[in-house]
């Protein structure tokens, strides 16, 4: 699901048009990293870094310094505002070779978060980053002669992508599942356990939930620390279940507007029952296991 998707459904949240219920995670320490410096020693390749710690790309510092962003692409449908786009920047794979790492000596598994200016947290495999053309668009070729971006509805009112918008040129439908953040400040490449790791389940029997969790809800929500910030964390100070009725999450999940007047929350009655029932055993079972992230 799309943040615009979340905008249309009423959310008007801090940023950016989010998806729903929560689904991202935060990190412990990170290494800073300059964008496109010019370092003469290139860094080592992601595989050397993401087994350990994540890696961190801050990229709102460093507009001024990303040479040739000139890159173009044609994007069939936007997911943002649903329409036949033309974008210039660069694609994601570009960026990863113009910092000197591999992509194919990476960890198998490796994610990438993108931090957005207004909390949307989204994550994507490098894998589908790298193979499907993923590309950070730094302005937008349909916009008026001396503008960068042409403004979408917001809520009551009205914003840009910019300044850095993932978009997906291969992506025939804005529903492929593809995250499309946009005010992207910073990115974070890790494996799961490195970016995950306080969120992740501690039974097998509850990784279904946790994958749909982190599918439907953590690039808005987190859990022990993980993820979006939009919405409020379901496991700190207290899980939800230790303050809801148990018996009326499943409805509250499905449609948020059936107990809320305004709800920035979206419906997920699209997910279903068993899929709704598994995404609560999962954060039912973080109650006992509690994270909280270094200050």
């Amino acid at each position: 699901m799309t943040r615009q998707s979340l905008l249309t459904v009423g959310k008007g949240v801090q940023g950016h048009a989010r998806r729903g219920m929560v689904l991202l995670m935060t990190g412990g320490l990170y290494c800073a990293l300059a964008l496109f410096n010019g370092c003469s020693t290139p860094n080592p390749p992601v595989s050397s870094l993401d087994a350990v710690q994540p890696k961190t790309i801050a990229l709102d510092q460093a507009q001024e310094r990303i040479p040739d962003a000139d890159e173009t692409v044609t994007v069939v449908m936007d997911a943002v505002y649903q329409a036949r786009k033309r974008y210039r920047g660069f694609t994601f794979l570009r960026l990863l070779q113009l910092r000197g790492y591999d992509p194919a000596a990476a960890s198998w598994g490796t994610v990438v978060q993108f931090l957005c200016r207004d909390g949307y947290n989204p994550f994507a495999s490098l894998e589908s980053l790298v193979n499907e053309g993923a590309f950070l668009a730094t302005g937008d070729l349909d916009a008026p002669t001396g503008e960068t971006w042409i403004p979408f509805a917001y809520g009551s009112t009205r914003r840009d992508p910019g300044q850095f918008y993932l978009v997906w040129p291969k992506a025939n439908s804005p529903a492929d599942r593809h995250p499309w953040p946009y005010g992207v400040n910073m990115l974070r490449i890790g494996t799961p356990e490195t970016l995950l790791g306080p969120a992740l389940p501690k039974s097998a029997r509850f990784q279904q939930g946790f994958n749909r969790f982190r599918e439907n809800c953590m690039m808005c929500h987190s859990l022990n620390g993980v993820g979006g910030t939009i919405g409020i964390d379901l496991n700190l100070p207290r899980n939800v279940f230790e303050y809801w009725q148990a018996d009326k999450l499943p409805a509250m999940v499905a449609k948020p507007s059936s107990f809320r007047r305004n709800a920035k929350m979206p419906d997920f009655d699209r997910l279903g029952p068993q899929a709704i029932a598994e995404i609560l055993d999962y954060i039912k079972h973080m109650k006992a296991y509690k994270a909280y992230p270094v200050p």
